[in-house]
């Protein structure tokens, strides 16, 4: 019974709760900077941070002269319109007429033809060579087929 009597709190095994007086005094400690360390390091007196003045003239930029206001830049369409059977003549004519850039060049050698049609010849086969792939599985699908059946 001795040991009832003796009213002490077991101890915990968990850390106590700081007291109240403890957090206040956790709470009040500021940092502390070194104000002339911090002047040495980043301010020197010799050392120029770039603040210069930039001396440049400003971009010229002239308003219309005489508008006064926004409701005056309105413009109206010009009546010159375009008469549309003069316009189908006028297409029907060149209709047949072949384009500037498809005309061959007058001052062109005979080698320089040869070159640009030798060129031309090339780029299509390139291009077409996307149908020469295709064409080249077909055959490639047709000749595995004749394969399998030979066996």
């Amino acid at each position: 019974m001795a040991s009832s009597d003796n009213k002490e709190p077991k101890k915990s095994i968990l850390k106590t709760p700081r007291s109240s007086e403890e957090k206040v005094h956790m709470e009040r400690k500021d940092m502390k900077w070194d104000e002339g360390n911090i002047l040495e390091t980043y301010h020197p007196p010799n050392k120029d941070y770039g603040f210069q003045k930039i001396d440049e003239p400003k971009t010229p930029f002239e308003r219309s002269k005489g508008f006064d206001s926004d409701e005056e830049y309105n413009i109206q369409p010009q009546s010159s319109a375009i008469d549309p059977n003069q316009l189908t003549e006028a297409l029907d004519t060149n209709k047949d007429a072949p384009l500037k850039s498809a005309k061959e060049n007058p001052f062109e050698t005979p080698e320089e033809m040869k070159k640009r049609k030798a060129f031309e010849q090339k780029r299509k086969m390139h291009y077409n060579e996307a149908q020469s792939i295709a064409l080249a599985k077909k055959l490639m699908k047709e000749e595995a087929d004749e394969d399998d059946e030979d066996n």
